[in-house]
């Protein structure tokens, strides 16, 4: 008895790069199943989420209701204090200052490995993830920075010594290597 291949198609829509229209369709059969590398929800192009923002968790996450859901944003190409660093309250306290009670609109970017939509987040015409760099209340984060705009920011922040950049430079740990060292500690300690 002959055994058949499972196939996935994907089709993929090709454009006329100088007339700008639809040259046709590129049709795929990929032996199933497929491993992505993103869950289908997480890939780039969806529409934006429009919502009110109702918590401000950090930093760099939020909740906005959306319709009847709640969905837990992370904004992209940043990363703000932890809560037990110092400017970690304060960083809260100005992302809240910025998007508390607002309608914003949340562009995805993916999701990431708690399930939270990252996304550029826009409130009246202000790209919150810039501000949140530029006035000094997060780092740019270098391993997931799409914008090189960001990275200038910090530049002139950090010049400036604004927010987070006035602190002293023993008090001023990036938060990757923050929790990276808190889960070093953890480690040694459950031996």
């Amino acid at each position: 008895m002959k055994r058949h291949k499972r196939f996935k198609t994907i089709h993929i829509l090709l454009a006329a790069a100088s007339a700008g229209c639809l040259a046709g369709v590129l049709t795929l059969a990929l032996p199933s199943p497929i491993q992505l590398t993103r869950p289908p929800s997480a890939v780039t192009g969806r529409a934006p989420i429009t919502g009110k923002v109702i918590k401000v968790t950090d930093g760099d996450t939020i909740t906005i209701r959306s319709g009847t859901d709640n969905i837990k944003i992370r904004l992209a190409e940043i990363d703000a204090p932890e809560r037990g660093q110092p400017w970690g309250e304060k960083s809260r306290q100005v992302l809240d200052g910025l998007v508390a009670g607002k309608i914003v609109q949340a562009i995805p970017i993916t999701t990431d490995r708690y399930g939270r939509t990252v996304a550029r987040v826009m409130v009246d015409g202000t790209n919150v993830n810039r501000e949140m760099v530029a006035i000094g209340a997060a780092w740019a984060y270098r391993d997931y920075v799409r914008d090189p705009s960001i990275n200038s920011l910090e530049t002139n922040a950090k010049t400036r010594a604004q927010g987070l950049w006035a602190l002293d430079e023993t008090a001023r740990i990036a938060p990757w290597d923050y929790r990276a060292r808190r889960r070093e500690t953890a480690a040694m300690t459950s031996r």
